[in-house]
């Protein structure tokens, strides 16, 4: 099976040979992130991946994600985020090579994609804001950043943070 077949598959929604390998992962962060705050995930991919899916649900306050590539890392990434296997009805051999840590900061580097969200914040209506992201993209190896900055100076972001990815190579 090609990487094209398992293309097609996923766009009419089968699921595809890499799934079937145990070759799709996820993760998720629940977001606490306070006034004028940020909270960076740092991405290690020792290979190409596709990203299928990248969702941001923020219940309160005002927040803008980036992409970035190069920079320069400070801080400790000593946060390590959860890693499942998108398939859990059989046992798999591949080994997961993706790696999400947190908790250190970023500065400089090449923006590469960029997301703003913001709520009204009246806690008496109960507004959500989702940005759900289900393109494919296809991301080169490296080291990547996403850098969420909190843009209100008065109000914490409460929110989720969902990924999804194949690691096709």
């Amino acid at each position: 099976m090609t990487l094209n077949d398992n293309f097609a598959a996923y766009v009419r929604g089968e699921p595809s040979q890499l799934f079937r390998q145990g070759r799709t992962f996820r993760s998720f962060k629940e977001l606490a992130i306070p006034a004028s705050g940020s909270y960076v995930v740092k991405i290690v991919l020792p290979a190409p991946v596709y990203f299928t899916g990248f969702d941001i649900n923020i219940e309160s306050g005002q927040l803008k994600i980036e992409t970035v590539s190069g920079g320069t890392a400070g801080g400790t990434f000593a946060e390590t985020l959860p890693i499942i296997r998108t398939n859990l009805t059989a046992p798999s051999a591949y080994v997961l090579q993706t790696a999400l840590t947190a908790g250190g900061t970023i500065t400089g580097g090449i923006v590469i994609d960029v997301v703003r969200l913001k709520t009204n914040n009246n806690l008496n209506q109960g507004t959500s804001v989702l940005n759900p992201d289900a393109g494919l993209r296809g991301i080169a190896a490296g080291t990547y950043h996403w850098r969420l900055t909190n843009l209100s100076t008065t109000d914490a972001i409460a929110g989720t943070m969902k990924i999804n990815w194949t690691e096709p190579f």
